[in-house]
């Protein structure tokens, strides 16, 4: 198991700023959290950090990953994020 490095407060920021403060998926300014890509903790890469609410955050992880297409309402963010998803795990 791959050991989480913490996210240094400055790229913390960037994400955020990136992001507008705001969810990719639903645009939620609440309960955000900072997502790994390619779920791994040690890769604090800006291109693989993406703003997700507390909800989308949950539904990235694999088991729960079917979730999103019930209850995300924008196809578009949807499809970008389920393409980068599958991008960084061929790259594993």
């Amino acid at each position: 198991m791959k050991q989480r490095v913490e996210i240094p407060q400055d790229l913390k920021l960037l994400v955020k700023t990136l992001h507008q403060n705001r969810c990719s998926m639903c645009y939620e300014k609440k309960f955000l959290h900072i997502h790994h890509l390619d779920e791994n903790p040690e890769n604090n890469e800006l291109d693989n950090l993406v703003l997700l609410c507390r909800e989308h955050h949950g539904m990235m992880h694999p088991k729960n990953f079917w979730k999103i297409a019930h209850f995300n309402p924008k196809r578009e963010n949807r499809e970008i994020l389920r393409l980068e998803k599958n991008n960084a795990r061929k790259q594993k």
